[in-house]
């Protein structure tokens, strides 16, 4: 077995919503989550002018 470590992150739309869907589709492929980080607010970084990002791991 592999360990594999995700980071996720949206800034468009649900933000949160659109990462912890993107868990959930981990999920849906038989990959085992064995933990997930809460949720991270973080401000944009190079391009500065668009939404702040909710980031998780």
């Amino acid at each position: 077995m592999h360990r594999v470590f995700f980071s996720i992150g949206s800034n468009l739309g649900q933000r949160e919503e659109n990462c912890l869907k993107a868990v959930q589709a981990l999920k849906a492929e038989a990959i085992e989550v064995i933990k997930v980080s809460g949720l991270y607010y973080t401000k944009p970084w190079g391009y500065e002018d668009q939404p702040e990002f909710v980031n998780l791991a």
